[in-house]
């Protein structure tokens, strides 16, 4: 046992659960529930495709970027205390992406919101983490990744129904203002729920934030990322920004040298690539990249299809992931309960079934009504 969980009580440890995952949940519902405010900030706030991309793009580099830095800062110093800075920050950059008055500042803000995000989630691991041991703390994984599901799903129709209510204007900014009178419930509850310290595991070498790797890796990702950002489809794109990609390899090569050394200088890394050498990691992080290269792009694109191809309401388009959260959620509590004993068919069976759902989506895309096809999407959700 963890000294967090030594002296806490199965109620005090499931109430400080709940916070982490109340937590969770606002920060994954801010990936997914800005898809359907596209187009009313692009109606409202004049924003060009680019920005539109920036606005999604820019909360994902941001929080991708802090994961690993911010789970380490956790380590050597304490989780609460950078759970709360981290809420009190997803709550500010909330509230200027609610009041933004140029398309730039809500790029900017989501830039932000991303960061605090990133600040949030490797606490939100690290608690659950010292809060449970065993197959007790496979139960708390799997709640967690069922309230994950349902969150990744009600998002959009979170902000459909939103949209719906209030208009264009007002509807999109509650999208992101709701997280401010969320974070106010929340705090309160972080302050007296979560506990003060823990024990980490000790390990040889030094640990430190390795802080020039962190930047490579931004600038890596960043370079990977902008020629698609400013790709409109128009004439006006200039084709030289393709030489980024170039850029790109460049920081990627001095990245996993700088990696290489700082790991051989018995220093903690970013990323040791040392760990590719074992199959179980190597596969599940390759797993885990196409799960999200893949999956997160294709609810943006489904929503864009919906709402501005076929011009169905952003309500309607909202709904379309309802029985994705339910299936989702079920599964997702079902399988915390078997991870231990059978997480390679787990795995396996979870992969087929989205290659499946996947396929169906591409044909309902190309083939069906399109009075039918958010209805159709649903379905297919349902399955993967």
């Amino acid at each position: 046992m963890t000294a967090a969980s030594d002296s806490l009580t199965p109620r005090q440890k499931w109430g400080a659960f709940a916070v982490t995952v109340a937590v969770a949940i606002a920060t994954i519902l801010d990936l997914v529930k800005v898809n359907v405010t596209l187009a009313p900030i692009e109606h409202t706030l004049g924003a060009t495709s680019s920005q539109s991309q920036l606005i999604v793009a820019g909360y994902v580099l941001a929080f991708g970027i802090l994961l690993v830095p911010s789970g380490r800062l956790g380590d050597l110093w304490n989780r609460k205390a950078m759970f709360i800075i981290g809420l009190l920050t997803f709550m500010a950059a909330s509230l200027l992406c609610a009041l933004a008055w140029h398309a730039n500042v809500l790029v900017a803000a989501r830039f932000v919101q991303g960061f605090a995000a990133g600040l949030l989630m490797p606490q939100v691991i690290g608690l659950i983490q010292n809060l449970f041991q065993g197959p007790e703390r496979g139960r708390a994984f799997g709640i967690f990744g069922a309230s994950i599901g349902l969150g990744t799903a009600f998002g959009p129709t979170i902000g459909g129904l939103l949209i719906g209510a209030l208009g264009e204007d007002l509807g999109w900014r509650w999208t992101f203002g709701m997280n401010v009178p969320i974070a106010l419930i929340i705090l309160p509850f972080a302050l007296k729920l979560l506990p003060n310290r823990q024990r980490h595991l000790k390990r040889e070498g030094r640990r430190d934030l390795d802080l020039v790797g962190v930047v490579l890796m931004a600038a890596t990702v960043l370079l990977v990322m902008l020629p698609f950002v400013l790709t409109t489809g128009t004439a006006a794109d200039d084709p030289a920004r393709w030489w980024l990609l170039v850029g790109a390899l460049v920081a990627g090569a001095v990245f996993v040298a700088w990696e290489r050394r700082y790991l051989a200088a018995g220093r903690d890394p970013v990323i040791d690539f040392g760990l590719f050498r074992y199959a179980s990691y190597r596969n599940g992080v390759i797993i885990t990249t196409v799960w999200f290269a893949v999956m997160p792009p294709m609810f943006l694109v489904m929503t864009l299809y919906t709402q501005q191809g076929l011009g169905h309401p952003a309500v309607v388009v909202g709904m379309i992931t309802i029985p994705y959260a339910f299936v989702s959620a079920a599964v997702a509590a079902w399988s915390g309960r078997h991870t231990f004993t059978h997480a390679a068919a787990l795995v396996l069976a979870g992969a087929l079934i989205y290659v499946v759902a996947l396929v169906g989506m591409i044909a309902v895309g190309l083939w069906a009504a399109p009075e039918a096809t958010p209805w159709l999407f649903a379905g297919v959700l349902a399955i993967g």
